[in-house]
């Protein structure tokens, strides 16, 4: 029956070693007076993705917390995230989005942390041109993110980790994280190499997550593998976190088989790597209890 598969489910978790927190999740409703969207890159989900599902869903497969990342349908309003915050405390982290190269983004960091949120992102994707990396603008907010403890989340493809590599070694005392292990071409070693030098440099971690967009193969993705594997061997399980990209996982494989990828992937964890990697560097990273 559903119980006996919830507590099968939070057991295993449990005897894997307990504490786990799922390092990159999104949430939403559909657009509303109380929260209206304003979408960036013309995304507009066609069914929501609320705060309430994913509880139900983390908590049905024993994931003790969450980070929220800002979805691109809300733009810069960051309502209904601060609402999630607020309405589930000591639950979720939360990575705010923000336009690097406004004139009062630092200020507006500033009152987004103010509300409870602890993580930036630095979106990437998309870009053609990337110059604007090294303005007067981007490094203010920088500064400000080491300022305020404010974890830097780089959502960009491995094509752009050499630019990314700069600001890391212009910015030692800020904490990055790399989305969705860089997104390299998995078949390709030539581009994982942008992504693993990053490891070179203690400030830098990185989310393992996103298997299915970076597979050619259905589930479990086995030629992901063996980049997963160096990755595993240069930033340590120290600097790795899993995440799920939910809610997209649950029309890719489902959340119970996100759930097992690194134990599929990396057979051979001792459990304080396991423990590191599902949930402990992610919850130091944005502050949260274990």
């Amino acid at each position: 029956n559903d119980r006996l598969d919830v507590l099968l489910r939070v057991g295993y978790n449990a005897a894997m070693g307990g504490f786990v927190v799922d390092a990159h999740v999104h949430a939403w409703e559909m657009p509303s007076d109380r929260y209206p969207w304003s979408p960036l890159r013309n995304m507009r989900p066609q069914e929501p993705a609320t705060v309430e599902l994913l509880l139900d869903t983390i908590q049905k497969h024993g994931v003790s917390k969450a980070i929220i990342v800002q979805p691109s349908n809300y733009g810069y309003d960051h309502s209904y995230v601060v609402d999630c915050l607020a309405r589930y405390p000591g639950r979720f982290g939360a990575v705010a989005l923000l336009d690097f190269r406004a004139d009062d983004a630092p200020q507006r960091l500033a009152t987004l942390v103010g509300r409870g949120i602890r993580g930036v992102r630095l979106y990437l994707y998309g870009e053609s041109d990337l110059s604007w990396l090294g303005d007067r603008a981007t490094h203010r907010v920088l500064e400000k993110t080491a300022e305020l403890n404010v974890v830097v989340c780089v959502f960009g493809r491995w094509d752009m980790m050499q630019r990314v590599d700069l600001l890391v070694h212009q910015h030692k005392m800020v904490n990055f994280v790399i989305d969705h292990l860089g997104h390299p071409d998995v078949q390709r070693q030539e581009t994982w190499r942008p992504i693993l030098h990053l490891a070179d440099m203690p400030n830098v971690a990185i989310k393992v997550s996103d298997f299915p967009t970076l597979s050619r193969q259905p589930y479990p993705f086995t030629d992901v593998y063996p980049f997963v594997r160096r990755v595993y061997e240069v930033f340590t399980p120290s600097r790795m976190m899993w995440a799920s990209n939910f809610p997209h996982i649950l029309h890719q494989a489902g959340y119970e088989a996100a759930l097992k990828l690194i134990d599929i992937a990396l057979p051979n964890l001792a459990a304080i790597e396991r423990r590191q990697i599902m949930g402990e560097t992610a919850a130091k990273l944005w502050g949260l209890s274990i």
